[in-house]
């Protein structure tokens, strides 16, 4: 992961802080056949208004609930 992505990623944590927030997840197939995980968060900030953030995407081995739950705590 580079470093650019990281700093993206702790800049979502810190607008989320301790929002509520949800995970939403879609899989689909790259162009070679190998399955990926795409992770959005959507919470409300702190004016009141919906937010979405794409996070990452995960190759996956495949799109079983178990597999793509323990990429999401990963």
């Amino acid at each position: 992961m580079n470093i650019y992505a990281n700093k993206v990623r702790n800049m979502i944590r810190e607008e989320i802080r301790n929002a509520k927030y949800c995970i939403l997840v879609n899989e689909a197939l790259d162009e070679d056949n190998k399955e990926q995980m795409a992770i959005v968060l959507r919470f409300v900030d702190g004016e009141g208004y919906v937010r979405e953030r794409f996070f990452d995407i995960v190759e996956v081995v495949d799109t079983k609930a178990l597999t793509l739950k323990s990429e999401i705590c990963t």
